[in-house]
Formats: C-alpha cells, sequence, structure tokens
C-alpha cells in the first residue's frame, strides 16, 4: 500500500472535522485527529519546524480525547507518541506511559508502541518506568516476537549501541 499523498490526508481532515460537527462529544474523532497530526508530521519534505507545529496541534484533541474517554489505552498511547516525538519526556509522557501499559497490557499495537517509544527514550526514563517497558518487552515477544526484534533492531545504536544497558545516557 502507497503512503497517503497531501491530498489523501486533507481528504481525512475534512472527513473528521463533519464527523465532529455531526458528533461533537465522540472521543473517537478527537482521537483520529490528533493521529492525523502524528501522521502528518512524519511525511516527506516536512520541515522541522512544520512538525513540531503539527505535534503540538496533536495534543489538544488527544488531551479532549482523553477526558471524554479517560479509559482508552489507544488515547493514551497516541499521547504518548506525540510527547516522545516531541522530546518531551514530562510527568505527562510518564503518565501517557504508565496508562497505556496499564490498561492495555496484551494489545498488540500498543506493545508496538511502548516498544518503540520505550527503546527511545530508555535514557530519560526513571527505574518504575523502565520496569513497565522491560515487562511489555517480555508481554510482547509472547504474541509477536518478530515485529518486537524489528524494533530492538530499529533502536540497536541508540545511546551508542548499549541499547538498554543500564549505563546508557544521551
Amino acid at each position: 500500500m502507497a503512503p497517503p499523498d497531501a491530498s489523501d490526508l486533507a481528504a481525512v481532515s475534512r472527513a473528521l472535522d463533519l464527523a465532529q460537527w455531526i458528533s461533537p462529544g465522540n472521543p473517537d474523532h478527537y482521537a483520529d485527529m490528533a493521529r492525523l497530526d502524528l501522521v502528518r508530521s512524519g511525511m516527506p519534505g516536512t520541515t522541522a519546524a512544520e512538525k513540531i507545529e503539527l505535534l503540538r496541534h496533536g495534543l489538544k484533541p488527544i488531551r479532549q480525547a482523553i477526558a471524554l474517554r479517560p479509559a482508552s489505552s489507544y488515547s493514551w498511547a497516541i499521547l504518548l507518541r506525540l510527547k516522545n516525538e516531541l522530546g518531551e519526556y514530562d510527568a505527562e509522557f510518564r503518565r501517557s506511559l504508565e496508562r497505556t501499559v496499564t490498561l492495555g497490557p496484551w494489545e498488540p499495537e500498543l506493545q508496538l508502541v511502548v516498544a518503540d517509544v520505550g527503546w527511545s527514550a530508555w535514557a530519560v526514563l526513571p527505574g518504575a518506568e523502565r520496569e513497565m517497558v522491560r515487562e511489555n518487552l517480555v508481554r510482547g515477544m509472547k504474541r509477536q516476537a518478530e515485529a518486537m526484534l524489528a524494533i530492538a533492531q530499529a533502536h540497536r545504536d541508540d545511546c551508542g549501541g548499549v541499547g538498554m544497558d543500564a549505563g546508557c545516557s544521551r
């Protein structure tokens, strides 16, 4: 499947605007808006400034989605990805990690998100969050070993090649 182009994303944005107009209290629409900003931020040709603007823009709708449905592990995972892409490893990031892991421990897609974000943020994670990521990696290996190994390989050069070693620091 080919990646979406700008016109595809514009059509999705219009559809989401209409969906929100029809059903303004639906948290799925807010989560989808944030997900769209996340996708747009990673499109080829997006400048660093545009990427940051899109990621910051995505924070508002995902926070609204979470306020409307705080038990949605998928919404928390979107917030986790946004914060990771912004390099904001603050209390909101840590809360998002905890909620994603706690609310969706056996969701395959969420296991991949936590593994990817956990590997990339490892150097700045406190001990409790590192343990959450480790436990997630173990659960993920039981269900989708190949995908988890691919994520580990993608991050093998993080922190100078030492990965999850306790001495890893950025």
